[in-house]
């Protein structure tokens, strides 16, 4: 009886030491189990926030800030001024270049006629720059009382230069190369005279010898 007694204490204790060893691991569960939710919940409001933070700094790296804006706008607004700048250049420059080159594939091909006209017309384009009207549409000998009226100077020399583009506009009288060389001397006088005459502008415009000097 005593044996049964003894056996049955170690029992007892053994199932003692059982309870106490599934109680601990129970609490040992349930701890791992609310440490898991804790770091479950920690880990969703850490995403939740990245999630709402990440398109504000998209949305803050995509916002161009108004100055920005604003020297892109005076950029785009001074390109736009060149482009207009460089087209009215071209607009300028181009009728005289065209006549200049006209003037000299004549005069090198000693077609004196021509010649004499087209120098003639190019006078007129330059006299445009002071306001007298191109192409002429009144007598050309009207057109140099009007000229010669502002610019005494120049009656002289414009005078022969009228005379002779009559007379290769309408004469049956062949021109030859000295009469070119003449015009093309008075011309230059004329230019000459131009280039002290008139506003700054003026004078600024024929001093771009690469167009007019002929």
């Amino acid at each position: 009886q005593s044996v049964k007694s003894k056996r049955a204490a170690r029992i007892r204790k053994t199932w003692a030491k059982k309870e106490i060893l599934v109680e601990k691991l129970e609490r040992l569960k349930r701890k791992i189990l609310r440490t898991q939710r804790e770091y479950d919940l920690v880990l969703s409001e850490i995403l939740a926030e990245e999630e709402t933070e990440q398109p504000q700094e998209e949305e803050a790296e995509n916002r161009i800030p108004f100055f920005d804006l604003l020297i892109r706008f005076f950029i785009f607004i001074i390109f736009l001024i060149l482009l207009f700048l460089i087209y009215c250049a071209i607009a300028f420059l181009f009728p005289y270049l065209r006549e200049r080159n006209k003037f000299r594939r004549y005069y090198s091909k000693n077609e004196n006629g021509m010649a004499i006209i087209l120098l003639y017309n190019f006078l007129s384009r330059v006299l445009n720059i002071f306001g007298y009207k191109y192409p002429i549409i009144t007598d050309p000998e009207e057109h140099l009382m009007k000229v010669g009226q502002r610019f005494d100077s120049l009656l002289s020399d414009y005078n022969r230069m009228t005379n002779l583009f009559m007379e290769a506009r309408y004469s049956t009288h062949k021109i030859i190369k000295p009469e070119v060389d003449k015009a093309l001397s008075y011309y230059r006088n004329i230019l000459d005279e131009l280039k002290n005459a008139g506003s700054l502008w003026q004078r600024l415009i024929l001093k771009m010898d690469f167009l007019f000097r002929l």
